[in-house]
């Protein structure tokens, strides 16, 4: 299940580059990246008032969330709506978090973990420049651990900046 995962993330810029829309690219601190991400997003629907995107990266994880490897995968789909140059973000997030220890006893195995977020943000977009901010409180996808040390103290906001092309 995890390498189909992996496996769709990675193949999908290659399915959505066929779309002739712009692609961001960019570094966020916190949000669904949790510590911190890189990240590639493409336009799903281009119209004048809004826009769909999803976007897909690599994050990496803080020591509160104990996995090792040190890394996750943060995806979103939102839509950002607006004109010209200012947009309003909001749509949903996840990330998963490979071979965490979170909530786990010492002789439990790491195991693969889903949290799913609702976003709300801004963005802001010059020709080739975008800034973005936004609100994104991570949920255990089973939802028995809503609280705890990765959905409490830190991944509740998101700032990025990054280039279109």
């Amino acid at each position: 299940m995890l390498r189909l995962v992996i496996i769709t993330l990675f193949l999908s810029p290659l399915l959505l580059s066929a779309q002739k829309s712009p692609t961001y690219l960019s570094i966020e601190g916190g949000g669904t990246g949790i510590t911190g991400s890189v990240n590639v997003a493409k336009p799903l629907i281009i119209h004048p008032r809004y826009k769909l995107i999803f976007q897909w990266g690599l994050g990496l994880s803080s020591k509160v969330v104990q996995s090792k490897p040190p890394v996750n995968i943060p995806a979103q789909l939102f839509c950002s709506f607006g004109r010209r140059n200012s947009f309003f973000d909001v749509g949903v997030g996840s990330s998963l978090v490979l071979g965490s220890k979170l909530d786990k006893t010492v002789n439990e195995p790491a195991s693969t973990e889903l949290y799913l977020s609702p976003i709300i943000g801004f963005r802001h977009e010059s020709r080739k420049w975008f800034v973005r901010f936004y609100a994104c409180p991570l949920f255990h996808a089973g939802g028995e651990s809503l609280y705890n040390d990765l959905t409490s103290d830190f991944v509740n906001i998101g700032v990025g900046i990054g280039t279109i092309f």
